[in-house]
């Protein structure tokens, strides 16, 4: 199991859209009664199909793009000004001939 994975089973009990179940508690029997509950469980099918309503309505790509964009805005005009102020100290340096 990868490390972001104990996270995402909390969020996604946290939103009551499923169980999360401890590495030490996955065992057959364990998992299956989990799975019996939550595919009975009408207020976690409630929950799932309200998140699922929610997420439709997002354009998630150009969110996450519009996010990134915004946070590393800053550091590409850093670059830019840095490039610039790199080449105005080269064009004042005048070539050397070998």
């Amino acid at each position: 199991m990868a490390f972001d994975q104990f996270d995402n089973a909390s969020r996604v009990a946290q939103l009551n859209a499923g169980r999360e179940i401890l590495p030490r508690d996955f065992k057959v029997s364990s998992v299956s009664a989990l799975l019996q509950l939550v595919q009975g469980d009408a207020s976690i099918a409630a929950s799932c199909q309200r998140h699922a309503s929610a997420l439709a309505t997002q354009d998630g790509v150009s969110n996450a793009c519009d996010i990134l964009t915004e946070h590393f805005a800053p550091v590409e005009t850093l670059q830019q000004t840095a490039v610039l102020s790199n080449c105005r100290y080269s064009s004042a340096v005048p070539a050397t001939e070998g």
